[in-house]
């Protein structure tokens, strides 16, 4: 009797595959781009979104004949995301190490829900492990880990357990302990009487600058985005007006957590005064978060001795110990395939007694193992995403990854170094160009280049920036983050496309 779903002989897999390894090859083992491009244009765009098959097929097209298909149709309308040149976001790309992890996930296609079926659990924990490692933080301290989707998911693990911690030291203050002699968890009794029993009206989560994530985590926790409360200083305000945060943090019948940034979305600066932050946190009760999506990693040059940055770093990342709870990205700057981020926090148990999956035998757990990933994170069912990751941090260790920081650093600076010194461009938020990291933000000095400078930049094509505002004016963004990069030669045609853009609307004015 046939199979439902037809198995390609080995001619027509190896054929596949063969194609496949052309590709990886011509991306990975060129020292061209695979194309002058960026981004596909315009007209590449709506041909081949033309050509979509959009109803679905009775009868199959069969395995060849739908790859065939998605070769011609789709791949030549997909982005250059993974070079060097894409720095319009902080994507990263897939180090040949990642990426050979990545194959051999979907090749053994692992749920790691829980310990004892293989052993997947145990290397995404020793993975999560190497990253404190690398960042110089003690694994033994921060026994509540998991690796995520990515950084959106893992804000919204630490303000479900930040909320759950806010309101038992609340209810236990106010009401004290139950019969059991226990503080009732909102996990169990739920958020509407977990206030009632804190005796509070509402809860808020102070920020200075944050990423859009942490308002849509308080949107899906309940709290309401609302609830995002940006508390920044004027003249700095990637850094937090300490005052105003003690004046918020002592508002009487409000839970707080509070969010640092390691470092901000839109010019990479950092959150200071962070033992001074933890301090006023211990005072009032409150959560302290340290969201290092973007910046966490620039605390892997602290170590490095060989590196000009290492002063600078140690100054930016001061007290990420002191945090609660971390977030990070291990497809920014760490250059896994997507997607795939991870979560810390000191108290594991917390951590369950958010996100333990009740009342399901059929999926416990093998007595005497840790806790099951299931039980500390928002899916039961999870791709194995620690090991591209493991093996990428395997395969360059150290001082692989600290060179890449290094370099992310060095590029960046150079560009500001144009920009600053440039006629036509202002360096944002200031001209210190100490205090870049791996983002540069800057706009143009006419107002009427600057509103059409985004599109300038992009419209050759050659590099890839993005668009934000920046003092209710437009602003660019160049994000540096690749696994490829030559700093001086990155930096070079970045230099390249900005006086382009300056020579040409100098020409016609």
């Amino acid at each position: 009797m046939p199979l439902p779903i037809p198995q390609p002989s080995a001619e027509e897999l190896e054929n596949v595959l063969d194609q496949i390894k052309s590709l990886v090859v011509n991306r990975y083992a060129n020292t061209s781009p695979p194309s002058d491009f960026v981004v596909p244009s315009a007209k590449t765009l709506t041909a081949h979104s033309q050509r979509l098959i959009q109803q679905l097929p009775e009868t199959g097209l069969g395995f060849e004949p739908a790859f065939d298909f998605v070769k011609d149709t789709v791949l030549p309308a997909l982005s250059n995301q993974s070079t060097e040149t894409y720095l319009g976001f902080v994507t990263g790309g897939a180090t040949p190490a990642a990426l050979v992890g990545d194959y051999i996930v979907s090749l053994f296609d692992q749920n790691v829900h829980r310990y004892g079926d293989s052993l997947a659990a145990v290397i995404e924990n020793v993975t999560l492990s190497l990253i404190l490692e690398f960042v110089y933080l003690d694994p033994s301290a921060w026994k509540g880990r998991l690796v995520t989707t990515g950084a959106t998911a893992s804000n919204i693990l630490a303000l479900a357990v930040g909320r759950e911690h806010v309101l038992a030291q609340h209810i236990a203050a106010n009401k004290g302990p139950d019969a059991s002699g226990s503080t009732p968890l909102t996990s169990e009794i739920g958020l509407f009487k977990a206030m009632k029993l804190a005796n509070l009206e509402s809860m808020q989560v102070l920020h200075c600058l944050s990423h859009s994530s942490i308002a849509k985590a308080c949107a899906v926790l309940g709290l309401g985005s609302n609830a995002a409360m940006s508390v920044s200083d004027a003249r700095k305000p990637w850094c937090f007006n300490l005052a105003q945060l003690e004046e918020r943090l002592a508002t009487p019948h409000v839970g707080s957590i509070v969010v640092v940034s390691f470092g901000e979305v839109n010019t990479g600066r950092y959150t200071r005064d962070i033992p001074k932050i933890r301090a006023l946190c211990d005072k009032y009760h409150a959560w302290l978060h340290i969201d290092g999506a973007f910046g966490i990693y620039s605390s892997a040059l602290r170590g490095s001795n060989t590196s000009e940055y290492q002063a600078k770093a140690i100054e930016w990342t001061d007290g990420l110990e002191l945090g609660d709870s971390i977030t990070g990205d291990a497809h920014k700057s760490l250059n896994v395939p997507y997607d795939c981020g991870f979560f810390y926090c000191r108290d594991e148990a917390l951590l369950q007694s958010v996100f333990k999956n009740p009342g399901a035998a059929y999926l416990a757990g093998v007595k005497g193992a840790p806790v099951n990933p299931l039980d500390k994170g928002i899916e039961n069912s999870r791709r194995f995403r620690a090991l591209p990751l493991y093996l990428t941090l395997l395969a360059y260790g150290r001082n692989g990854y600290q060179q890449l920081v290094d370099a992310s650093i060095r590029a960046a600076r150079l560009i500001a170094e144009y920009i600053a010194s440039s006629k036509t461009y202002i360096l944002l938020p200031d001209d210190d160009i100490s205090e870049v990291s791996t983002i540069v933000l800057f706009r143009a000095k006419s107002d009427v280049l600057n509103a059409e400078l985004l599109a300038r930049i992009n419209s050759s094509r050659a590099i890839l920036l993005s668009g934000t505002q920046w003092h209710h004016q437009p602003a660019v963004r160049v994000a540096v983050s690749n696994w490829k990069i030559d700093a001086e030669s990155l930096a070079s045609r970045v230099v390249k496309e900005l006086a382009r853009v300056a020579r040409e609307f100098e020409e016609h004015t």
